[in-house]
Formats: C-alpha cells, sequence, structure tokens
C-alpha cells in the first residue's frame, strides 16, 4: 500500500511508525511518499522526515494557482492500493481517480471531505463534490467527515471513520516530567500569574492578530496576565512587534517534544481564536480548556472541543473573546473542572485507536 502526504509534519510520524509495524504484523507493506515544503510552509518549521525503511522523499513539480505534481508515479503503480490526500490542489489525483473508476488501480482518499475554511459556491468546493464517490474507498479524520459523506452519497460501508489524533500518550509522558513551579519560574512567571498559550502555525487562519487583541484587554483586567506565542510562520513579524512592547507577551519560536510539554504545563488556558486543529488534543491532554470562536474554517478537530464542558467557543469579536478568558481565569474552579472533564474526553482520542482504525479500514478495504 502506498500513502502520498503534500508534506510530511512532526505530529504525523508517530503515526506512520506504528501503522507500518500494524500493517506489516497483518501482511500489508506500507509505502509513504511526500516532497520537501515549499518557502512558505518551510517557514512553519514543523517538518521532519520518515523512516527509510518505508518513506520515500519524491521532488515535486509546483504548478499554477498553488497545484502540484508529485514525482509519485512509479511508487503508486507498483502499489497494490493508493491512498491520496482529498485535495483538489493535488494533480496526481486526478489520473488515478481515472484508472479507479476504469478498474485499474484501487484508491481511496484520505481527508476532511471539504475544505472549511473555503465557499461551498465556489467552483473548487464544487469540483471537491463531484470527486466525492470517486474513490472506492473513504478514510474519514472525523465521525462529522463520515456523516458529511454519506449525505452526499458516499457509501457508508466504504467509509472507516479514524479519529484523527497524535501522540498524547508520549506527550502525557513529557508533561509528568515537568516541574510546574520550576518551570515558571525559569520563565520569569510568578507562581499565581494567569498565564495563556498559544501553540501552533502563525498563519493568517489563526487570527494572530485578534489574539493580540484579546490579549491587551485580558492585560488591563488581569495585571498579571502573561500571553506565550509558540510557533512560527508567516504572522511572526506581527507577534515580534507586540512583544517588543508588551514585556507579558513572549515569542518563543517553535516548540516541539519535552519543550511543548512545559509550556502547556505551565499554563492555565490554551488560547487559539482562529481555526483550530491537532491543537485540540494537546489541550485536553495537558487538562487545559482551550477557548476558541465561531469563526469559520475550523479543522475537524473542533468536534473534540465540547462548549461549556471542555473549553469555550466565543463570537468572533476581540471583546467577546477577552471577557469569555478574563471570566475563566478568574474561576478557578470552573477552570479545573474543565481540564478534568478535556483530560478524561482525551483518553478516547488515542494514536493506538487511529491506528487500530485505520489498519482494520485497510483490511476491509482489501476485503471488499
Amino acid at each position: 500500500m502506498c500513502i502520498v502526504q503534500a508534506v510530511m509534519k512532526q505530529y504525523r510520524v508517530p503515526f506512520f511508525d506504528q501503522l507500518h509495524a500494524e500493517l506489516g504484523a497483518r501482511g500489508v507493506q506500507l509505502r509513504v511518499v511526500y516532497s520537501a515544503p515549499d518557502a512558505r510552509e518551510r517557514g512553519i518549521g514543523d517538518h521532519a522526515e520518515l523512516d527509510v525503511a518505508y518513506g520515500r522523499k519524491v521532488p515535486a513539480l509546483r504548478l499554477p494557482r498553488g497545484a502540484v505534481w508529485q514525482g509519485a508515479w512509479g511508487e503508486l503503480m507498483e502499489a497494490d492500493l493508493a491512498v491520496v490526500e482529498q485535495a483538489n490542489k493535488h494533480a496526481i489525483n486526478y489520473p488515478l481517480l481515472a484508472l479507479a473508476r476504469l478498474g485499474c488501480k484501487r484508491v481511496a482518499f484520505w481527508g476532511h471531505g471539504r475544505n472549511r475554511q473555503g465557499d461551498p459556491r465556489a467552483l473548487g468546493e464544487r469540483v471537491k463534490r463531484s470527486t466525492l464517490r470517486l474513490a472506492d474507498w473513504w478514510f474519514a479524520y472525523t465521525a462529522g467527515t463520515a456523516q458529511y459523506l454519506i449525505d452526499r452519497g458516499v457509501d457508508g460501508a466504504r467509509i472507516t471513520t479514524v479519529q484523527n489524533a497524535i501522540d498524547l500518550t508520549t506527550f502525557r509522558a513529557d508533561l509528568a516530567a515537568v516541574d510546574r513551579l520550576e518551570s515558571r519560574r525559569a520563565l520569569g512567571l510568578d507562581e499565581a500569574a494567569p498565564v495563556g498559550l498559544f501553540c501552533g502555525a502563525l498563519v493568517r487562519q489563526k487570527q494572530i492578530e485578534r489574539l493580540l487583541a484579546a490579549a491587551d484587554r485580558l492585560r488591563t483586567r488581569l495585571p498579571g496576565f502573561t500571553l506565550l506565542i509558540a510557533g512560527a510562520g508567516p504572522e511572526e513579524a506581527r507577534v515580534a512587534a507586540a512583544a517588543a512592547t508588551r514585556p507579558w507577551c513572549r515569542q518563543l519560536g517553535p516548540r516541539f517534544g519535552a519543550d511543548k510539554a512545559r509550556l502547556f504545563r505551565i499554563s492555565d488556558v490554551v488560547l487559539n481564536p482562529g481555526v483550530v486543529g491537532v491543537v485540540a488534543l494537546d489541550a485536553a491532554a495537558a487538562a487545559l480548556p482551550l477557548i476558541t470562536t465561531d469563526v469559520a474554517g475550523h479543522g475537524p478537530e473542533i468536534e473534540y472541543v465540547e462548549p461549556g464542558v471542555t473549553g469555550l467557543i466565543t463570537r468572533a469579536d476581540d471583546d467577546a473573546y477577552a471577557s469569555a478568558v478574563a471570566a475563566l481565569l478568574g474561576d478557578p474552579a470552573e477552570r479545573a473542572r474543565m481540564g478534568v472533564r478535556a483530560a478524561a474526553a482525551a483518553q478516547g482520542y488515542s494514536m493506538a485507536a487511529m491506528v487500530e482504525r485505520f489498519a482494520s479500514g485497510v483490511m476491509r478495504w482489501v476485503s471488499a
């Protein structure tokens, strides 16, 4: 089986390592093909390499309007099963789907089913909807994705819901190894200071401008408030300008592994006013409420945030967002209750379960 990824993100490496082992135990050889990131992606700084035992890095030809052709054709033709990302920009998908319709190739989609940040009336989204039923099989990110596919005519018997996850086992171990008080002192933070954390790509969709505007309001209402910002990307200059005039706003750059766990351990809430992705799982595993807004375009992982139970989703308004954060930071008991519920919910989204679902889906696909 060959899985094609545009680039290789750090958070995906444990999944592919475990899937390679699991499929191997079931008699299926896995090959994962990916390409180097472009200049914009490189700026985010969250990429990695796979074990050469099953990973193959191939060249990518960048085409007009963001399209890309990856040099994976040979790998795909050798494989009995091909799994591709469901995205219009991947030019290699179209000849593969044509072969699938002719009965010459077994092709599966792995994705969201739609671009949640796109206009459903746009040509690209109409094209995406028109291809939903062309693949032989679907690996849907979440239960919400699966329901979206079924509502649009995809046979539910040909869908595997993987419940997208990250490696929370290692993350929890890293969290447990952190001395909260000592780590706070190392950053010059008071033991009782309210701390908000943003951790993710510094891109427009994350609404960094709203994050900073809300932080200014929070600092007025909670004089000891500190904002930690971990990540990299096109919005770095905006963050740097804010941090230069606000000693309580810390720009920390990309953080991974134990360094990332340390930041979650010393924080009280996770702030992400823009689109939410797998950070929802990081926050839950760290027993921290995640606070976001009802902005359009969230990733499927927004399904993991239960408003008022494990986190908050406010109106997409600077003051509404700041007011909700201030109220939660001012209520330690409610914040702790949310954290406990979030941590309990995160137990249902393990990497082991995702690997098992994906591998079982592959075997169902083979038998079908």
